[in-house]
């Protein structure tokens, strides 16, 4: 609610007359910090019903996230030029960018878990 009022009102992070993604006043930053506390509660009473599989990924995903991070530095760019090499007139629309970065995501995870594998038997 923040968020639209600050838009419309005095020039918050959303507003139009900045076109600066960066921009945060105070008050915007009280309201991030506010948002974020809610979301970290909301995730943890949400948790108490999820499934043990689910947890486990995230688990998973938690312990390997700076592997995954360098992958994703390797893949991405690959990934890139691969589709702009085969797929010339390919529109970036939503559909097709959350299925690149889903497919980012599982190859850059494999990626780490084995590199993790690799460097716990040496």
């Amino acid at each position: 609610m923040y968020f639209i009022i600050s838009t419309n009102h005095w020039g918050g992070v959303l507003s139009d007359d900045v076109h600066l993604y960066y921009f945060l006043n105070t008050l915007d930053a009280v309201f991030c910090i506010i948002n974020a506390h809610a979301v970290i509660g909301l995730c943890y009473f949400i948790m108490k019903y999820l499934p043990d599989a689910v947890i486990k990924a995230f688990i998973i995903l938690s312990s390997n996230i700076n592997r995954i991070y360098i992958a994703q530095w390797l893949f991405i760019p690959l990934a890139v030029i691969f589709i702009s090499y085969l797929f010339k007139d390919l529109v970036l629309t939503d559909l097709v960018s959350s299925i690149i970065a889903i497919a980012m995501l599982l190859l850059s995870t494999v990626c780490a878990i084995y590199y993790k594998k690799l460097r716990t038997k040496q």
